[in-house]
């Protein structure tokens, strides 16, 4: 699945200046730091749909799922501490085999805390407790690591682009994830 990172981070970038080593100001460097105001609301929503070929029988499942997500934002030693709180959440998978599963914020108790570096590197500091459908549709380590873009940690200019990297693992639910 791919989770495509949620443009409103923009409230969150800050443009920070440095010293160069000639004593002038080097072109700003693009970077995460403390947004003011420090509490925002997000709006998450992805769509995924899934070719599924069961010995020569096609199908296709689909799994969506919208979320709005109070958001708080405190420094942290190298960047900014990150709090996800679950104000509302819905979840439906349909497939051709059975009936639609549907999750809601019921089953999720607690917030989801990470750190994001300055180039927006995350690390998990707790996740919510899932419960019943909600452990098949929240996934707190991804959603860490995805939620906010990486940074290039350098100076861009208009119309750049930049690509990076995200790996990750640790335990999810009853098993572990790998991204």
């Amino acid at each position: 699945m791919r989770v495509r990172p949620c443009s409103a981070a923009l409230p969150l970038l800050v443009l920070v200046a440095s010293a160069c080593g000639g004593g002038g100001p080097s072109p700003a460097s693009l970077s995460y730091g403390l947004p003011d105001p420090a509490t925002v609301t997000y709006q998450q929503g992805d769509t995924v749909t899934i070719d599924i070929d069961a010995g020569g029988q096609a199908m296709q499942a689909r799994v969506a799922t919208l979320a709005t997500l109070d958001a708080s934002f405190t420094r942290a030693a190298d960047g900014v501490q990150v709090t996800l709180t679950y104000r509302d959440f819905s979840g439906r998978v349909s497939q051709p085999m059975g009936p639609p599963v549907t999750g809601d914020a019921s089953g999720i108790e607690g917030p989801l805390v990470f750190t994001l570096d300055r180039r927006g590197r995350a690390a998990l500091v707790s996740a919510p407790e899932l419960s019943g459908t909600a452990e098949q549709f929240v996934q707190p380590l991804p959603t860490a690591h995805n939620f906010f873009p990486r940074l290039p940690g350098r100076a861009v200019s208009v119309g750049e682009s930049w690509t990076d990297t995200i790996r990750f693992d640790g335990p999810s639910g009853p098993g572990d994830v790998k991204g």
